[in-house]
């Protein structure tokens, strides 16, 4: 099997156990229902800073939860120590968990929108939906550069970061004074996450050695050549041969 494959089969085991709570009507209603309380904050933060504030801060508190929930899924899981275990090749988990944090922070997503819905209509509704998807893989670049920086402690910190800077966005809202469009202010997250999330690849390659599948990833450590000389000497099978002298 080769690496595609594999990512592409890992990738449908853990959409089917998606799908079952994001597809959950009971789920679906109580999501209705705290988007409607949401879009009344949102109403509620444009009176006592703006619209175009609103729209720019939905999408950065969605990119703040998606850092925490990023860094649970590429280094908390349990799931993971069999996936690693799955010849996935270097970015193999990445690339599943990522399209994962995509399928969980589709809800939030809508969420944000209710958000700029109720403080700056149906324009600034699309334009935050739109910034928080952009967001996706950049809040796996946080998550992947905090915990490399900060260890364990890196989720916490860069979720405190994103969020302070929605709360900046919001202070600073009512001191703008210019008549822009309200779907302007969804530019700021959109770029940002974008940006971020552009690194994604090359963040989580720089620590692969220890965070890519066991079944691709090379030992990190200098080995003993003596493996080597029996497989040359002892005709194993090739599987038996392969494993020998990697492992």
């Amino acid at each position: 099997m080769t690496a595609e494959s594999a990512v592409a089969v890992a990738q449908d085991l853990r959409w089917r156990v998606a799908r079952d709570v994001l597809l959950d009507p009971f789920a679906w209603v109580g999501g209705v229902l705290l988007g409607l309380v949401l879009a009344r904050v949102g109403a509620s933060l444009a009176e006592v800073t703006s619209p175009l504030a609103t729209v720019a801060a939905a999408p950065l508190l969605t990119l703040a939860v998606g850092v925490g929930l990023a860094d649970a899924l590429f280094f908390r899981m349990p799931e993971n120590d069999l996936l690693r275990t799955q010849p996935l090749g270097p970015t193999g988990l990445l690339e599943v968990r990522a399209a994962e944090l995509g399928w969980w922070l589709h809800p939030l997503s809508l969420l944000s929108a209710a958000v700029a819905w109720g403080g700056a209509g149906l324009g600034g509704a699309v334009a935050a939906w739109v910034a928080s998807r952009l967001c996706v893989q950049g809040a796996g670049a946080i998550a992947i550069t905090s915990r490399a920086v900060l260890g364990a402690s890196g989720s916490g910190a860069g979720m405190f970061a994103v969020g302070g800077a929605a709360g900046g966005l919001l202070a600073a809202g009512h001191l703008t004074t210019l008549d822009l469009p309200v779907w302007l202010g969804a530019v700021i997250p959109a770029v940002a996450g974008a940006g971020l999330g552009a690194g994604l690849k090359g963040a989580w390659l720089s620590r692969y050695e220890r965070l890519a599948s066991h079944a691709a990833a090379a030992p990190s450590t200098p080995r003993s050549g003596l493996p080597r000389l029996i497989a040359r000497l002892i005709p194993f099978p090739p599987t038996v041969r392969h494993r020998l002298v990697r492992d």
